[in-house]
């Protein structure tokens, strides 16, 4: 079995709740304050 990393967990429970692009995740992310437990870079979002 496959361990997702945090980021992965992270975008993908986004993606989740609804489609969006990268600059949308992005500010999402700023806007809740997920950077403050989890290493998320903008460029981490279009890896994943």
């Amino acid at each position: 079995m496959t361990r997702l990393s945090d980021q992965y967990v992270a975008i993908l429970g986004r993606l989740y709740e609804h489609h969006h692009y990268a600059y949308r995740l992005e500010q999402i992310i700023e806007k809740r304050g997920m950077r403050n437990f989890i290493k998320i870079e903008f460029s981490s979002i279009y890896y994943v």
